[in-house]
């Protein structure tokens, strides 16, 4: 069903600009915000929300090899996280399903999860009990039956079919089954769910469940047989749309009568556990995941592939890597091997998405644990030493990247070796590195050791940076188990005396936060982020590091926020931001035609979130609807039960609800950091002559802050 959308949407901003401004207050709490995207998983499951006109997608086996307990949605552009309340616990390999008539989605089983049952309203989980529960098993796969009413949940010959009614489940043993089942759809032109079996060794076959029995259709075989096939049924075009399978990426389709395999300029990579599904509103079959840590959403018009998101090519899992904003080029440079076998890569992070360079020539060898710093003076991305993969001798070799190229530039210098801290000294257009015998300066044509005498070489577990405002290089490190400050100021060490220091370091990084023109901290063996104004350390207040060992660090200069990037064990990116965003409801809905109507924030309000919005779900089909939006909230009463919301001087933004009876309202939020930490408040109100006051429903309200 066509979900409507406001068109007034600069209106919409504007109002949402003025109001944010009217409140806004800067708060000196940071915290570390993960990049929102949607990591990469396999034996997932998701479905498409016909009510609401968007993909819902939950859990599944995430990049670190564990069960994920999160909820995303697909708005045919980008894929947003649905947070707040309670969550079924973490699972993979379980059944999802749209129930069209109630207007719910519905899941159960999974590794790791209980066998109770759950659905997701478009707001929030809630938990269903029921008399009779299907066993919790991995591989479920589940379908709504629209011509029955019930969601369809199968495994395989093993175990009978289940269906669920919306209060219990109810236990099917048919005499002939599908051996194994590669998915559930519901096939609209005959009017029942269907599955394809079998495997690449037997065959692949079509079964029909007419809700007492399996039968397979004859002549249905899929001509190129195949273990762990996609299906999904593309609703305008009555087509089983196949997909893939253990060594396959093409495409078929089932017209009910035969097969036709459907060839496509580009297609997605081969991959396995993915997750597919049918978009109805926008015509497309949509496919996303699978294999290891894959991000990538590709979409089927029933004529091509098309990619929609390359977050899927993210490096991944590193180890030991390094990591430099191109202020240049505007990117993220990270550098280093996935494993300490694995060869040297690059990539580059443009803000939205990840892309593998190719250099012409040569690479830097495989290693790890290597130092790497951005020269701004001379546009390279400069990199020092490491140790061979595998732990054999260090490297004493010096690169440099131009955004194509990686150049040897030098092979003599400081001393071989790995984990030295490398920073650029912007005061002085050079590079400095610290070897534990002194410190070294690149001019890009050589290295030159420093006057001084050096803090010395038992000083372990060092992390450089270059304070521009003060023009001295900071170096911090662990002596005997206590952690040292030093400066040197372009002639001399001098040790600092600060009241308090971090606590004893373990893989520390460093860099210099030009925001607030100090040196900031993170360090694994510390769940805190500390910052270095010249004379103390300070703990950053609420920015408990998402630290972990062998993250690499660094200083976004157009967003102008310090970004952490990955480990061994998370392939997460991280900006420090001032505030976190927040939807806080308020007051109370009253009553229309269908009841309470319900609002619900669509995605987080921060600054620069074009796809941000508010829903109005259960409330009067085809209806005129409006959402206020103010600057203040306030408690007034309409008659009965009802209350605006809204302090006077708010503005509206009109639209008309669905035939579904919602209304989705875009409230893009534009990227101006005055919003940040400031508040709007909003109510929707929909025309009802059965409405509880003035012939209209009334929601309660939204409180939304607006963070980055």
């Amino acid at each position: 069903m066509q979900t409507a959308r406001c068109r007034p949407v600069q209106q919409a901003t504007a109002l949402l600009a003025l109001a944010t401004l009217a409140l806004a207050t800067l708060g000196p709490a940071q915290q570390w915000t993960r990049f929102d995207t949607m990591e990469g998983r396999r034996r997932s499951a998701m479905c498409f929300d016909s009510a609401r006109g968007r993909i819902v997608a939950f859990g599944g086996d995430g990049e670190a090899f564990s069960p994920l307990a999160d909820t995303w949605e697909w708005n045919g552009t980008v894929w947003t996280a649905r947070t707040g309340g309670r969550t079924p616990p973490s699972r993979q390999g379980h059944g999802m399903a749209f129930d069209r008539q109630r207007r719910r989605v519905v899941l159960f089983g999974g590794f790791g999860a209980p066998d109770t049952t759950w659905e997701w309203d478009g707001i929030a989980w809630g938990e269903r009990q029921s008399r009779v529960r299907p066993p919790v098993l991995e591989g479920y796969s589940m379908a709504y039956d629209e011509a029955r009413g019930v969601a369809v949940l199968y495994f395989g010959s093993t175990q009978p079919v289940w269906e669920w009614d919306g209060v219990d489940w109810r236990q099917i043993d048919p005499t002939n089954q599908p051996s194994q089942q590669h998915g559930l759809v519901y096939d609209v032109a005959a009017g029942r769910v269907v599955t394809l079996d079998g495997r690449q060794t037997e065959g692949n076959e079509i079964w029909e469940w007419t809700g007492g029995t399996w039968n397979k259709l004859p002549f249905s075989s899929l001509p190129l047989p195949r273990d762990e096939p996609l299906i999904a049924y593309d609703r305008a075009r009555r087509r089983l749309v196949v997909w893939g399978g253990r060594g396959f990426n093409d495409t078929w389709e089932w017209d009910g009568t035969q097969w036709a395999e459907r060839r496509s300029a580009t297609l997605p990579p081969l991959r396995w556990d993915a997750m597919m599904t049918h978009d109805d509103e926008r015509g497309r079959t949509v496919l996303f995941g699978g294999g290891r840590g894959m991000r990538d959403t590709w979409e089927w018009d029933g004529t091509e592939w098309t990619e929609r998101t390359r977050t899927g090519a993210s490096p991944g899992y590193l180890f030991g890597h390094t990591m430099c904003y191109d202020r240049a080029r505007d990117v993220l440079v990270v550098a280093g091997s996935q494993t300490v076998s694995t060869a040297f890569q690059t990539w580059e992070f443009d803000g939205r998405l990840w892309s593998r360079r190719a250099p012409t020539g040569p690479s830097p060898a495989a290693r790890i644990d290597h130092a790497a710093a951005y020269d701004a003076q001379r546009g390279r991305t400069v990199l020092f030493g490491g140790v061979q993969s595998g732990g054999g001798a260090p490297f004493g070799d010096t690169w440099e990247w131009d955004g194509t190229t990686w150049a040897q530039v030098a092979s003599s210098g400081p001393p071989a070796g790995s984990q030295l801290p490398l920073a650029f000294d912007a005061s002085n257009g050079r590079t400095l590195l610290y070897s534990g015998m002194g410190l070294w300066a690149w001019d890009g044509a050589s290295w030159t050791q420093l006057p001084g005498a050096a803090p010395g070489p038992a000083l372990v577990w060092m992390a450089l940076c270059h304070d521009e405002r003060r023009d001295v290089a900071v170096l911090v490190g662990e002596r005997f188990g206590t952690t040292q400050t030093w400066e040197y100021d372009g002639a001399q060490w001098t040790q600092r005396s600060p009241a308090a220091s971090p606590p004893r370091l373990f893989y520390p990084r460093m860099t210099f936060d030009r925001g607030r023109r100090r040196c900031l901290l993170v360090d694994a063996g510390s769940t805190a982020t500390w910052e270095w104004d010249g004379v103390e350390w300070r703990r950053v207040p609420n920015s408990g590091t998402p630290g972990l060992p062998r993250r690499a660090l660094g200083y976004d200069d157009r967003r102008q926020r310090p970004v952490l990037y990955g480990s061994p064990e998370t392939a997460d990116l991280y900006y420090l931001t001032d505030t976190p965003s927040a939807v806080t409801p308020y007051g109370d809905s009253c009553a229309g035609t269908r009841g309470l109507p319900l609002i619900a924030a669509y995605g987080a309000p921060t600054t620069g979130n074009a796809s941000f919005g508010v829903d109005l779900l259960s409330v009067r089909p085809r209806s005129p609807a409006v959402l206020g939006v103010g600057a203040a909230p306030a408690s007034v009463s309409v008659g009965g039960s009802c209350l605006l919301l809204l302090a006077p001087g708010f503005g509206v933004v009109p639209t008309v609800t669905t035939p579904a009876g919602n209304a989705a309202f875009d409230l893009p939020i534009p990227d101006l950091p005055a919003l940040r930490a400031g508040s709007v408040f909003v109510q929707g109100l929909v025309l009802d002559p059965q409405g509880g006051a003035l012939g209209l429903s009334w929601s309660w309200g939204l409180q939304l802050t607006i963070g980055e």
